[in-house]
This record gives structure tokens, C-alpha cells and sequence, in this order.
């Protein structure tokens, strides 16, 4: 996987709850969506997976941040003093996402998908 997650930082603050991951290797981020579960563990994640984010197509660079937060607010982006860029991006909202000790995010990487009706 291109990104590593880091942590989930102030669960149950909905100003400045979020998900962090670094970027290990260049790559588009709209290959990911992230989704709220329960505990993971060696085992595997819980059936209970919801609340998908899939992040818009950009280009995001090795060394660089992509901070998910739950709340609303516009996508937005800052460079860093060593030349990385943090990648802002918001789930939307109204309430904090990971209230539970065993409420986790779920990263997935998607290349190929297939849509019908």
C-alpha cells in the first residue's frame, strides 16, 4: 500500500478529530477510500463497515501527509518546512466519527472497479 496510516487524533472532538496518514510512495490519492469500522485487529476488521470517503484524484508525492478530518470544511492543502505537502481533506460531518474505544478507520486501496445499473 502507497499510504501508511499513523493515527486517529482527538476521537470524539468534532473541531479537530481526525484520521492521519503518510504517503510512502508516489501515487493517485483517488485510489483510496476510507471508511469507519470497528477494531482491527490480527484477525482482521469487523463486518461493520460505513461511512465511506473516497478522496478525490490527486497526485500526492513520497514524504507527504493526507490528514482526514470527520467535520465539514473546504479541502485545502499547506507546505511544509522540509518541502512536503499536507493534504487537508474533511468527511463531512456533523458529529464526531469515533466515539468507541473500538471505532476505527478502514483504508482501502481501489485500482479497478466495475459500476452498473
Amino acid at each position: 500500500m502507497m499510504l501508511e496510516f499513523k493515527y486517529i487524533k482527538d476521537k470524539g472532538d468534532l473541531d479537530s478529530e481526525r484520521s492521519v496518514f503518510k504517503v510512502i510512495s508516489d501515487c493517485n490519492l483517488g485510489d483510496f477510500i476510507a471508511f469507519r469500522t470497528k477494531e482491527i485487529s490480527e484477525d482482521g476488521i469487523s463486518s461493520k463497515i460505513e461511512l465511506p470517503f473516497w478522496f478525490p484524484d490527486k497526485r500526492i508525492k513520497k514524504g507527504d501527509t493526507v490528514v482526514l478530518y470527520s467535520k465539514k470544511r473546504r479541502i485545502n492543502e499547506k507546505t511544509n518546512k522540509d518541502g512536503s505537502i499536507s493534504h487537508f481533506f474533511y468527511w463531512g460531518n456533523d458529529t464526531p466519527l469515533f466515539l468507541e474505544d473500538d471505532d476505527s478507520v478502514l483504508l482501502v486501496e481501489i485500482r479497478r472497479w466495475l459500476a452498473g445499473n
